[in-house]
């Protein structure tokens, strides 16, 4: 099954924006495979929801590091929905990664990600001894 459509629900109840943990929304850079421009941020609000497609191009992510006070927690709800791929669908098995800025010249970071990207070697990123 390929995942089509994600909706977010935010569920954090007096967030405030200075918190940070905004979501990123950018375009795709078909010449890089990569993330293009920021084209959307949208700031965390209680009972907010977004729904966006979720495709191999659908670069997102969480922006503004979270800097809530003790206690306060980002949280939300996932949902996706899936549907048979179509025939012309790129076959992936895991979500693709892109660096942040002051990431790009970490060689740790660029090997994790593609690790991470990498459905044989995927598992072994998150297993700790």
């Amino acid at each position: 099954m390929q995942r089509k459509l994600n909706l977010i629900l935010y569920l954090s109840s007096n967030w405030k924006e200075e918190y940070g943990g905004h979501l990123w929304l950018w375009s795709h850079d078909q010449h890089t495979n990569q993330p293009l421009k920021l084209e959307k941020e949208i700031p965390i609000g209680f009972n907010r929801a977004l729904i966006f497609d979720t495709t191999q191009h659908s670069w997102h992510g969480i922006s503004r590091m979270v800097k809530a006070p003790a206690g306060m927690y980002r949280k939300s709800l996932a949902i996706y929905y899936l549907c048979k791929p179509s025939e012309d669908a790129p076959q992936h098995a895991r979500a693709l990664y892109a660096p942040t800025e002051d990431q790009k010249t970490d060689e740790s970071i660029l090997d994790m990600i593609k690790k991470r990207a990498d459905v044989n070697d995927s598992a072994k990123v998150y297993r700790t001894k």
